[in-house]
């Protein structure tokens, strides 16, 4: 056997065991003192071991092997090199020992070697995984003990590197028992928007999908979903449009036998918004502004989803197309879009699941209020009491929770998101370490305990799966559901209080603040929800519980969404004037108001004078239609005296509330020039009128001489010509066939005189 090869190695490591014990009662005979004399670590090369299969060891004779992955990043080529496996000698007792050795003693430890492999050469910027087979012999306990196991790489008998694993010994089930619930979310990447597209949905839930590799890895077993809302009524507003991988995952989801919950929306984080001083956490207000009743997608509860008997979803075959929902029955029908959008058969709707080491005091009595009953807490974010270990159930601060157990968790986030063979070996073998020390941490008594996979998306589903296996076969560990971990007895537990960084909390009190001024603002629609359900969307997509692990990103994001906002508040404005003057009593004055919004709205313009110079008719309401500008008139009139006149011109809502900002137009009154020119208009029309009519007479006068003229000249003309005396009357006289005078009339004879009376 390898362990046999070198019995001087082995003797020599044995006798520095001996000599580190009489010094230190640490976890293992611990590290060696000093560093041994052959020890000269490289910079940048890495190390990763643990049991290739199970990481429970039982079989005593039989070969065993590790895995063992080194990476080379030192820039230095590596050539002839060895890879050594040893366990140590003491086991490792706690689970705050086994922490400490997993984060690596400071000097290369000692123990007892098991055997060793050599690797050839390692370029730089190279991986090479390594299996070295051990001999079970050299493993034995007598007990199911918690073995630290150690990994060297050598050249020529120097250290260049090492790293620290475990391994568990399994001598039966003397350890005690614990029975372990698991909480995993259902959710997305943190996004900017309140509604995933149908091509992010389609990503997500296409065959390796993330949706759809968490399912893969968690249908049909004991762990509860927490579901991200968001991502249900995603799919339910595309209706027609939605991508058919997403209407089947929907199906799937609701066919689970899995218990399930709802995450806040968008997964916002509730800790913030209790430390923010919100009343309440944020809900979604409706979504009738994207979606109507007769366009939703179908609401239908599948048939939950067949499991083997390890807890893996045997195959079923992809649910069947409906082709043409009912509509009667249906729940969207006719009725409320966004009950019908929401609406999912959860199993439990009263647990809240804060982010990890976000509470504070206050933020559980803030979750109870809203009907939050139960909170799932991190165990880092609670205090170690003194006496027996407890099980998850909690009361704390009166309030009802389930605190995780900080261990196991931490194991099973390793577990599931290893991405070669090497870390998976390690976090399996973590794994089960951690639930042996918990399970005899407790001796006899019987506990139910929570672990809670990461918010993170698994990079694959059988890793999942392999650490439900792991879990399902240690002979200490019994799966519960989460139900059962609520209703164990609860142990009063203390909060340490972790309250999240103030720039956050006072970053979200603004934009809860803006909000509020959008759904004011909101009030120049005639339907407010066109702009408040989709920016309560955005700003619970701005919540997220994954931006706390993006805090560059959320930064970024946070800050557009502030500003996107600002400019929804300023999108209805006045457009500024220069000054004008009034020059009469009654007139008006021009007020253009710009809309940028894709929305008509109705406003209120008020203008109040400065003084009494000029008086003002009252507000005008006006209606400025999509992205445009609308030009109105306000009446005014002009009072007493002249000069000028500062004009505040301001919008309001239908509903009184303030909109825009209020825009100074300046005017100069000079109505008495109204008098004036209408004197001079008169005394211009009167001088007209009069010359007019000096023309008119002095024509008749001219007319008249004219006339009188031409009778004086036409009677000398008859004085010269027929020899009649100046004062006779001129006659009419008409000659006959025969030549004889006629009677004239007025009774004058032929000659000129007077009949007489005859």
């Amino acid at each position: 056997m390898a362990a046999e090869a070198i019995p001087e190695r082995r003797l020599r490591r044995l006798l520095a065991v001996s000599s580190v014990a009489a010094l230190t009662a640490g976890l293992f005979a611990g590290a060696s003192a000093t560093a041994p004399a052959h020890a000269a670590e490289v910079e940048g090369v890495t190390m990763i071991v643990g049991p290739s299969g199970s990481p429970l060891i039982t079989d005593v004779g039989d070969t065993t092997s590790f895995t063992v992955e080194t990476s080379n990043a030192s820039g230095r080529f590596l050539d002839d090199v060895e890879v050594v496996v040893s366990v140590g000698v003491r086991s490792v007792g706690s689970t705050d020992a086994l922490e400490e050795w997993l984060a690596g003693p400071s000097a290369v430890p000692s123990g007892t070697e098991l055997g060793r492999a050599a690797i050839g050469s390692l370029s730089t910027g190279g991986t090479v995984t390594t299996r070295v087979d051990v001999d079970t012999a050299d493993l034995e306990r007598s007990a199911t003990t918690v073995l630290p196991v150690f990994v060297e790489l050598e050249d020529e008998g120097e250290t260049i590197s090492w790293a620290t694993g475990v391994a568990v010994w399994g001598a039966g089930d003397d350890i005690g028992s614990v029975s372990l619930a698991m909480a995993a979310p259902i959710t997305v990447p943190s996004q900017d928007s309140g509604l995933y597209s149908a091509e992010l949905l389609e990503a997500w839930t296409s065959p390796l999908g993330m949706l759809t590799r968490r399912l893969d890895g968690l249908a049909g077993s004991e762990v509860a979903l927490a579901i991200d809302p968001a991502i249900i009524a995603s799919i339910r507003v595309l209706g027609a449009d939605a991508p058919e991988s997403a209407v089947a995952w929907l199906d799937r989801l609701a066919s689970l036998t899995n218990e399930t919950f709802p995450l806040a929306y968008a997964d916002a984080d509730l800790a913030v918004q209790s430390q923010a001083g919100l009343s309440s956490p944020l809900q979604p207000l409706t979504f009738d502004d994207v979606a109507d009743a007769d366009s939703l997608l179908p609401n239908e509860t599948a048939t939950p989803e067949a499991s083997d008997a390890a807890g893996t979803p045997a195959a079923t075959e992809e649910p069947a197309a409906t082709e043409e929902p009912e509509t009667e029955d249906d729940a969207t029908a006719g009725g409320d879009v966004t009950s019908a959008v929401l609406d999912f058969p959860y199993t439990r709707t009263d647990i809240a699941w804060p982010a990890d080491d976000t509470l504070a005091e206050g933020d559980l009595a803030f979750l109870d209020d809203a009907g939050l009953t139960t909170a799932i807490v991190a165990g880092t974010n609670v205090r170690a009491g003194d006496g027996p270990a407890p099980g998850a159930a909690a009361s704390i601060s009166g309030s009802a929770a389930v605190v995780s157990e900080a261990g196991v968790t931490d194991a099973l986030r390793a577990a599931e998101s290893a991405t070669s063979g090497a870390e998976w070996s390690a976090a399996n073998a973590r794994l089960a370490a951690v639930l042996a020390l918990v399970a005899a941490d407790g001796g006899s008594s019987e506990r139910t305990l929570l672990a809670t996979f990461d918010r993170t998306q698994p990079v694959a589903a059988d890793r999942v799966r392999t650490a439900l296996t792991t879990i399902a076969d240690l002979p200490w560990t019994e799966q519960a559901t989460l139900s059962e971990a609520i209703g164990a007895p609860r142990s009063t537990r203390t909060l340490a209080a972790t309250p999240e960084a103030a720039e956050r909390v006072d970053r979200v009190r603004s934009m809860a603040a803006e909000d509020g001024e959008i759904a004011e603002f909101a009030s120049v629609l005639d339907d407010p929800a066109q702009l408040t359900s989709g920016h309560r969307r955005d700003l619970l997509a701005q919540l997220s519980a994954g931006w706390l692990y993006e805090p560059t990103g959320w930064d970024a994001s946070s800050t557009e969404f502030i500003r996107f906002t600002n400019e929804v508040l300023d999108a209805v404005s006045i457009v500024p004037s220069s000054e004008f003057t009034v020059i009469s009593r009654e007139s008006g004055i021009l007020v253009t108001i710009e809309n940028d919004l894709p929305h008509p709205v109705n406003v209120v313009i008020s203008v109040d004078p400065s003084n009494g110079r000029l008086l003002v008719d009252g507000p005008v309401e006006a209606t400025v239609e999509p992205d445009s500008r609308g030009t109105y008139t306000i009446p005014v009139q002009a009072g007493v005296g002249n000069g000028a006149v500062a004009l505040l011109v301001s919008l309001a809502s239908p509903t009184g509330v303030p909109v825009g900002t209020t825009v100074r137009y300046g005017a100069n009154v000079q109505a008495d020039w109204e008098g004036i020119g209408a004197a001079v208009l008169g005394g211009a029309l009167f001088v007209l009128f009069a010359l007019g009519f000096w023309r008119i007479v002095r024509r008749r006068r001219h007319e008249r001489a004219a006339a009188a003229g031409g009778d004086d000249t036409a009677a000398d003309d008859a004085t010269g010509a027929g020899g009649a005396s100046r004062g006779d009357e001129p006659s009419s006289v008409d000659a006959d066939p025969a030549g004889s005078a006629t009677d004239a009339p007025g009774g004058m004879d032929s000659d000129g005189g007077t009949d007489g009376g005859r």
